[in-house]
């Protein structure tokens, strides 16, 4: 074999040598690399499904506990208006499908009923019935459809406006829309309200009701607990910030600043320390044992 060739033979098996162990360098370096970069992904995953785990049960639990204080709401409202908790929700709904709201409709609903009770001659001018045959007022439900027809079938102008406020007071206004609907329209979005799940039966009002109170009540002992608990430990705290403050004042530990640590501020004098702490008897430079120890054992209390 030429001399040449056998040169060349060399070189390359000794390229093949640094690449062979090039390649055994890559496996050694990545192998680890990958096999770390999977379990952080890994534990990234677990962390992320944990937190959103944890948001979403935080998230359950506030709708639920929104739901309750709506339904406990309801149950309230509908005794102070005299209308079912289910009649009510389901005006709530069209209302606010109206531009108006819960609020606003049950403010008008309250002026309604003085509005009747006074005998409005709004009534008289929409030609509107307000007592049955026995005499007795129609139910705010009843009257607010045969409202809702005369209104409906009026033109929008300053006539209707001024009735409006005459029926619903400063309500008036924002009742226009839902009113213009006319009874069937108000019907349907009730009826709507209804097939959505956000009507409130009276039951079921009324044991939210009666939960919520029960929360309320349950909250309130654990507060009453808690002050129960800090009535006995007062005369301790007390005692233990008084020793503190006394114990700022004596090393003037304010004026020197947050570079003033017991072991750099050391002082000889045995007025460095209250001499009541306990502890206080076998520091060095007149500071007390438990201020010099590496991880100090603050001073007990008796």
């Amino acid at each position: 074999m030429p001399a040449d060739t056998v040169e060349v033979v060399v070189k390359l098996t000794g390229l093949a040598t640094v690449q062979a162990g090039m390649r055994r360098l890559r496996d050694a370096v990545t192998g680890p690399l990958e096999m770390a970069a999977g379990r952080m992904r890994g534990f990234a995953l677990s962390i992320g499904s944990t937190l959103l785990a944890g948001l979403s049960v935080y998230r359950v639990g506030a709708e639920l506990k929104r739901a309750l204080n709506e339904m406990d709401r309801a149950d309230e409202v509908a005794q102070k208006l005299g209308v079912a908790a289910d009649q009510l929700t389901a005006l709530n709904y069209a209302a606010t499908l109206a531009d108006s709201s819960a609020e606003s409709l049950q403010n008008a609903l309250k002026f309604l009923a003085k509005a009747a009770e006074s005998n409005s001659d709004a009534f008289a001018t929409l030609g509107v019935e307000l007592r049955t045959a026995d005499g007795r007022f129609r139910p705010q439900v009843e009257l607010l459809h045969a409202l809702a027809d005369r209104f409906a079938a009026m033109p929008d102008g300053i006539e209707k406006t001024a009735l409006a406020l005459k029926l619903f007071g400063r309500e008036g206004v924002s009742m226009i829309p839902m009113l213009n609907a006319g009874a069937d329209g108000i019907r349907g979005m009730t009826e709507e309200a209804r097939a959505f799940g956000l009507t409130v039966a009276p039951d079921a009002a009324a044991g939210a009701s009666l939960l919520n109170d029960n929360v309320n009540r349950l909250r309130m002992a654990v507060q009453g607990l808690a002050r129960t608990a800090l009535t006995e430990l007062l005369p301790v705290l007390l005692d233990l910030t008084d020793r503190f403050i006394e114990w700022i004042k004596q090393n003037d530990v304010v004026r020197r600043g947050p570079s003033c640590w017991p072991r750099r501020c050391v002082t000889s004098s045995s007025t460095s320390r209250p001499s009541s702490w306990p502890g206080a008897s076998g520091g060095a430079h007149g500071w007390p044992i438990w201020m010099l120890s590496p991880k100090p054992s603050w001073p007990s209390v008796a």
